[in-house]
């Protein structure tokens, strides 16, 4: 009887190593596949942050260019101020170089044009 016993915990340890066995083999297949999913999630992340750093530095440059566009535009185009305009015109006006009939006709045809709201 007590051979019998010996025998089935035998049988039962080996059939329960042997189904061990199975999942580990299991587990080594699915480790296997879940490393080479990482391993191409690796490279295309590769490829992905090569293209947003293509793409930053060509955003950089072009605002960059952008930049000195517009630093030339406004330092080439400086418009005088609305005072220093009036002035000018008011020196033009005293010294009789503004003739007011015109002036007047020109106020005329500016309401006419562009009547008050």
């Amino acid at each position: 009887m007590d051979i019998d016993r010996l025998q089935e915990t035998l049988n039962s340890m080996q059939k329960g190593q042997a189904d061990l066995l199975v999942k580990i083999e299991e587990f080594d297949q699915t480790l296997t596949a879940l490393r080479e999913e990482l391993s191409s999630s690796q490279r295309k992340m590769l490829v992905v942050s090569q293209k947003l750093d293509d793409t930053q530095m060509g955003l950089r440059n072009k605002m960059e260019g952008i930049g000195q566009l517009l630093s030339a535009a406004t330092n080439q185009t400086s418009l005088p101020l609305p005072s220093d305009e009036y002035k000018i015109a008011y020196r033009d006006y005293l010294a009789g170089k503004i003739d007011l009939r015109n002036l007047r006709k020109l106020g005329l045809s500016l309401t006419k044009s562009f009547p008050p709201l």
